[in-house]
């Protein structure tokens, strides 16, 4: 049923109560049709810990264009780094290429390693943090600001769910990022194995973390626990933000069960539902003077919904087309547009063209027009009349 098939993806609200997320602000989004698919209070802002390293990468990426070159750990960098944030356990001395530091950042989450990475970069924190907001402002995350590059809480370091969803979207357009982003295990230059949080803690619960494609991971005791994260269903790529996941204890990672709720969900409730196939009659239009009597108009594609309620009473079309056309129409001619809708949401439109001459019909044009040709007839003789008239008079 997939091939030869333009997805059109249109997702009806979905209750959230059916999901049972534990999250207090989230957002979900198929990137194939840029809808938003599910949310909540994804727009409120709040603490957002570690997923502050998704800008802190970006930025580096973008200012660092060779990351093989080399970084030495210094005690001043390491001097940065917060007594209570998670740390890889960088030395000074250690020497790393700028691409070690950004897995390190990425994966494990190392704050030793974002800060040497900022540091390596901007030449101290503060103006790495002005880079940070630029890219922010640019991207148009207008309800975020970055105070430090590892995401400690601070009444100036937050964000939204739905500013985090564009932050996502724009950084897994770099392919850098996005293969960092998917990495599950990398062994650094030094030898140092990293791997990334979410396995990590899925693994420790027993959690099946396998269909997350890349991830984020943050946490501190304002945001709890947070996921930025892609995943795939129904041949479709999903980007999702969890913020506010409760922390009970550090034995289940509540964050992690709110991703699998959602993979679940969309894997076993939904489904694929053809609205329109393709070849199949759509309107006969008449066709006056003509040798055919009516120009048939044929849906042009198989219009696939990805639903969980289906209802065929929700789906309208709609069009302009004229209520007929004739030899005067030439081929290639736009006649009109059609617009599918399912409920109020527009999901396809077309416009219509003529693929055909339509060729005029003699008699049937003769008859229609009868009193046009007596009327030109008459004109005729008549101006024959008053030609010879003039000829003879001139002679």
């Amino acid at each position: 049923m997939k091939k030869y098939l333009l997805l059109l993806l249109l997702i009806i609200p979905i209750n959230i109560y059916a999901l049972e997320l534990n999250s207090k602000a989230y957002i979900l989004y198929d990137e194939n049709t840029n809808k938003v698919i599910l949310e909540h209070n994804s727009n409120e802002k709040r603490s957002i810990a570690s997923l502050t390293k998704m800008m802190s990468t970006i930025v580096a990426i973008e200012n660092n264009p060779d990351l093989t070159k080399k970084v030495t750990i210094t005690q001043e960098m390491l001097n940065t780094v917060p007594w209570d944030a998670a740390v890889i356990k960088l030395k000074a001395g250690d020497v790393l290429t700028m691409e070690d530091l950004i897995y390190a950042t990425l994966l494990p989450s190392g704050a030793d390693a974002v800060n040497s990475l900022a540091i390596a970069t901007a030449g101290d924190l503060p103006s790495f943090v002005k880079l940070m907001n630029d890219k922010a402002k640019e991207l148009g995350m207008n309800n975020t600001s970055f105070e430090n590059p590892i995401g400690m809480d601070h009444e100036n370091n937050y964000s939204t769910a739905s500013d985090l969803y564009i932050l996502l979207k724009y950084v897994l357009q770099n392919n850098t990022f996005k293969k960092m982003f998917e990495t599950k295990d990398y062994t650094m230059s030094n030898g140092m194995q990293v791997s990334a949080t979410a396995k990590t803690f899925g693994d420790q619960i027993n959690i099946d973390t396998s269909r997350i494609i890349g991830d984020k991971t943050g946490f501190t005791d304002p945001a709890e626990f947070c996921l930025a994260f892609e995943f795939v269903s129904h041949d479709h790529l999903f980007y999702a933000v969890l913020l506010g996941a409760p922390v009970e204890n550090f034995t289940d990672f509540k964050h992690l069960r709110d991703a699998v709720s959602i993979i679940n969900y969309l894997d076993n409730e939904f489904d694929y539902y053809t609205l329109v196939k393709n070849n199949t009659l759509y309107k006969n239009i008449k066709v006056v003077d003509s040798t055919i009597d009516n120009y048939s108009i044929y849906n042009d594609k198989d219009l696939i919904l990805l639903l969980n309620n289906y209802d065929q009473s929700k789906i309208r079309i709609e069009d302009n087309l004229p209520l007929e056309i004739s030899y005067r129409n030439n081929k290639d001619e736009v006649i009109g547009y059609i617009k599918y809708y399912y409920e109020d949401d527009l999901i396809y439109e077309r416009t219509v063209t003529l693929d055909e001459v339509i060729k005029p019909n003699l008699k049937n044009w003769i008859k229609i027009h009868i009193f046009e040709l007596v009327v030109l007839v008459i004109i005729f003789i008549l101006l024959l009349i008053i030609i010879t008239y003039w000829i003879k008079r001139k002679k």
